[in-house]
C-alpha cells in the first residue's frame, strides 16, 4: 500500500472518530457524492469564517488594545483631591512697584552697613546710582516705567498712555521733525521739558491729525528706548525686575514691607473660610504663574508644578516662601500651617468661602485693559498650570457667587506594556518635560506651544517658564511679548499631537450662580453674615451707616474711628465716593455639588488568555472544535499515521 493510501485510510479513521462537526459525514462510506460535497462545503465555510473572525479579533485587539468603561457612577468624593482654584484680579497696585523698589534699595544699603534714612540726600543719590548700576544693568533711573510696560498685555496702549500723561503734564520732549532728539530718553537719562500749549489740552496730540507725525515719533522713540534697555538686562537685573513684577499687582494676602502696612489693606483675598472655620489665606494661597500673568492659586499640595533646575522656577519658589513668611494674616515671620481636614465633602458648609476685594481705589491709573469689572476664577486639577484664557469664570463685584464643583475621575490598570500610541495615554513619570516637574497633558501642551512660539522669537514673556541654558536670561521685551502671545494662538493643530491624555486623571467642571448682596435692613440686621456686628468681613457692609449714626449724635468713640478710615466701606476714586460692596467686594462659595463622582476605568481590551478563549469560542461555534480536538489532529497525523505506515509496510513484506 502506498503512502497516499495509508494517509487516506488514516484520515477516514480520524473522521469516523473526530470531534469536529460534519467531518464524519465527509468520510462516511456509502454516502451519495452530493451529500459529501455539501458537507465538505459546510465544513470549509465553518473553517474559513472561524479563521477570518479570529484574525479580525486579533487585529482589533492590536489596533485598539485599551478599553474604557464606566467603573462606577458613585465614586465617593472623599477619595478625590480638591481642585486648584485660581483667582485673578485686575490692574497694577497703586505705588506697589515703588514700594518694592525701596525695599530692594534698603536691602542693598543694609548689606553695605548703611541706613538710608541716616545719610544726606547727596549720599543717598550716589548710593541709589550705585544700586541701579549693580541691580539693574542698563537702566539709569527707577525701573518702574519698564515694569509698567512689562506688566501690561497691550504695550502700545501702555506707551500711548505714558505719552498722553506726559503731554497732559507738559513734559514731552521737544519735537524734532527729522529725528528723535539725541537728548531724549524714556528709559534712561533726562528729558528736555516741552511747555504745554495754553490753547489745547494734552490729548490734542492724539486727536489732531496734523500732529500724527509728532505722535508717531514719540511712540517710536519710546519703543526704541524700551528695547535698548532690554538688550542690557542680565541675570541679576532679571531677578530684581522679576521681584518688582511679582508685586506689581495687589497681593493675594497682605505682605508686610512688600505690599501692606496692616491687615486687609490691599489683599485681593480678604477672608478665607474652610468648612465654616476662618483660616489664614496664606496657608492655602500663593502667587503663581498663569497665562494672564501672576494670579492667586489655591493648592493644598506643597509641591511646585515647575521644574526647579532653572532660574525662573527658583525665583518663583523663593518669592512664594518670602510671601508666606512676611504675611500679616499669620503673623510676620511665622510659617502658616494648612488646615488638618482636607477631605472633599458635599455642600456649601463643607466648602471654601472667599471674600474678594478689587481695591479699585488702590489700582494704578491706566493699568486695567479688560472691558469688564470683576475677578476671573479658574478650576484646574491640582499641580497643573492654570490656563485662564482657555476657560475661566467671571465674578461680579457686589454679588454672592456660588461655584459648584463636579468631577470625572479616570483610573487605569497597568497599561505600561502597551505602546503609548496604542493606549492613547501617558503616566505622569513616563516623559520628562523641560519646564514642568511631571507630565500632564495640559503641561505638555503648554510647553509645546511655548517652544513653538520661542523658536521664531528666541525669548519668552517674563510670566511664562522658559528653558534657561546656564541661567542665561531670554526674556521678551514688551513688544515681542505681545507677538509671542499672538503666536500662541497660531500654533498648528497637529503641533502638539504627541501630548497624550493622562492615564490617571481627574477632570473638574463647575457651574456658577450669583445674586446681589442684600442691604442691611430691619429684616436681617445682626442675622445674616454680612450684617452681623460680631463676625462681618472687613470692612463691614454697615460701617458707613454706623459712622453716620454716631455723627448724628455728635460723638465718635475711639472704637468707631476705624470704620471711618481703614475699615470703611466708603471709598474714593477720582474724587468720587463709592460703596466697596457695590464696586469692589465679592464673596465666592466653592463647594462640591454631589457626594459622588463618575469614574471611568481604562483596562486592556484583552489578554492572551482572553484572545485564546475568544478564538476557542469561535472554533467551537462553527466547528465544534476544542483544545482536545487539536490534540486529536496532532495524534492522528503523527503517531497514528506512522503506525499505519509501519503496519502497511509489514503487510507488504509478509506478502
Amino acid at each position: 500500500m502506498d503512502k497516499c493510501a495509508v494517509f487516506g485510510q488514516t484520515f477516514k479513521q480520524y473522521g469516523d472518530r473526530a470531534g469536529i462537526c460534519g467531518l464524519s459525514y465527509i468520510v462516511e462510506n456509502g454516502i451519495h457524492y452530493i451529500e459529501r460535497i455539501l458537507w465538505i462545503i459546510i465544513v470549509l465555510i465553518g473553517v474559513i469564517v472561524a479563521i477570518v473572525m479570529s484574525v479580525q479579533a486579533y487585529i482589533a485587539w492590536k489596533d485598539s488594545p485599551v478599553l474604557t468603561t464606566v467603573s462606577t457612577t458613585a465614586l465617593p468624593i472623599k477619595t478625590l483631591d480638591w481642585p486648584s482654584i485660581t483667582v485673578c484680579g485686575q490692574g497694577r497696585g497703586l505705588g506697589a512697584i515703588e514700594r518694592v523698589y525701596d525695599v530692594q534699595f534698603k536691602r542693598f544699603a543694609e548689606k553695605k552697613g548703611i541706613k538710608p534714612e541716616e545719610i544726606s540726600p547727596e549720599k543717598k543719590k550716589e548710593l541709589e546710582e550705585e544700586f541701579l548700576n549693580e541691580a539693574y544693568s542698563g537702566i539709569k533711573e527707577n525701573p518702574s516705567n519698564l515694569v509698567t510696560a512689562m506688566s501690561g498685555s497691550n504695550i502700545d496702549a501702555v506707551v500711548q498712555s505714558a505719552v498722553l500723561e506726559m503731554a497732559e503734564n507738559g513734559s514731552l520732549p521737544e519735537y524734532n521733525e527729522t529725528s528723535w532728539g539725541n537728548e531724549t530718553s524714556w528709559g534712561n537719562g533726562t528729558r528736555r521739558k516741552r511747555e504745554a500749549s495754553d490753547d489745547v489740552p494734552g490729548v490734542d496730540l492724539f486727536l489732531n491729525p496734523k500732529r500724527q507725525p509728532e505722535l508717531d515719533q514719540f511712540l517710536e522713540g519710546a519703543k526704541a528706548d524700551y528695547q535698548s534697555v532690554f538688550s542690557e538686562l542680565d541675570e541679576v537685573s532679571f531677578r530684581n525686575m522679576f521681584e518688582l513684577l511679582w508685586y506689581s499687582s495687589n497681593p493675594c494676602f497682605d505682605i508686610g514691607d512688600y505690599s501692606s502696612d496692616y491687615l486687609h489693606q490691599k489683599s485681593l483675598i480678604k477672608e478665607c473660610l474652610w468648612k465654616g472655620t476662618r483660616i489664614n489665606c496664606s496657608t492655602v494661597f500663593s502667587m503663581a504663574p498663569t497665562d494672564r500673568g501672576m494670579c492667586c492659586v489655591l493648592s493644598f499640595k506643597e509641591d511646585s508644578f515647575l521644574r526647579m533646575d532653572n532660574m525662573y522656577a527658583k525665583k518663583v519658589d523663593e518669592l512664594q516662601k518670602q510671601d508666606r513668611l512676611a504675611s500679616l494674616d499669620s503673623g510676620k515671620g511665622n510659617q502658616p500651617e494648612k488646615p488638618d481636614d482636607l477631605r472633599a465633602e458635599v455642600g456649601i458648609p463643607k466648602g471654601l468661602t472667599l471674600t474678594l476685594d478689587a481695591h479699585t481705589n488702590l489700582q494704578s491709573a491706566k493699568s486695567v485693559e479688560d472691558n469688564f469689572q470683576g475677578f476671573l476664577v479658574g478650576v484646574t486639577p491640582p499641580g497643573e498650570v492654570p490656563l485662564m484664557r482657555q476657560g475661566s469664570y467671571l465674578l461680579r463685584p457686589g454679588n454672592q457667587n456660588y461655584l459648584g464643583i463636579s468631577a470625572i475621575n479616570t483610573v487605569s490598570d497597568d497599561l505600561r506594556d502597551i505602546a503609548e500610541e496604542k493606549r492613547g495615554c501617558l503616566y505622569y513619570d513616563e516623559i520628562e518635560l523641560d519646564f514642568f516637574e511631571q507630565y500632564s497633558q495640559s503641561a505638555c501642551v503648554l510647553e509645546c506651544q511655548l517652544k513653538w512660539a520661542m523658536e521664531s522669537l528666541g525669548c519668552n514673556p517674563w510670566f511664562f517658564p522658559g528653558k534657561y541654558v546656564n541661567d542665561e536670561v531670554s526674556i521678551c521685551d514688551p513688544w515681542t511679548s505681545a507677538e509671542f502671545m499672538e503666536n500662541l494662538g497660531k500654533v498648528p493643530d497637529n503641533q502638539c499631537d504627541h501630548c497624550l491624555s493622562d492615564c490617571d486623571s481627574t477632570q473638574y467642571s463647575a457651574s456658577m450662580s450669583s445674586a446681589p448682596f442684600r442691604e442691611c435692613t430691619v429684616v436681617n440686621k445682626g442675622l445674616s453674615g454680612l450684617c452681623s456686628y460680631s463676625s462681618a468681613p472687613t470692612p463691614p457692609i454697615w460701617s458707613s451707616e454706623i459712622v453716620q449714626q454716631y455723627n448724628d449724635v455728635g460723638v465718635i468713640p475711639e472704637y468707631i474711628e476705624k470704620y471711618m478710615d481703614k475699615s470703611s466701606s466708603t471709598r474714593e476714586l477720582d474724587g468720587v465716593e463709592y460703596n466697596a460692596y457695590t464696586e469692589d467686594i465679592s464673596i465666592l462659595h466653592i463647594y462640591w455639588e454631589s457626594s459622588t463622582a463618575l469614574q471611568f476605568q481604562r483596562s486592556p481590551r484583552m489578554t492572551w488568555i482572553d484572545f485564546i478563549s475568544q478564538v476557542g469560542g469561535l472554533l467551537g461555534l462553527f466547528l465544534g472544535f476544542s483544545l482536545v480536538s487539536g490534540v486529536e489532529i496532532i495524534y492522528w497525523f503523527t503517531i497514528r499515521l506512522a503506525r499505519n505506515m509501519v503496519l502497511a509496510r509489514n503487510d507488504v513484506e509478509l506478502k
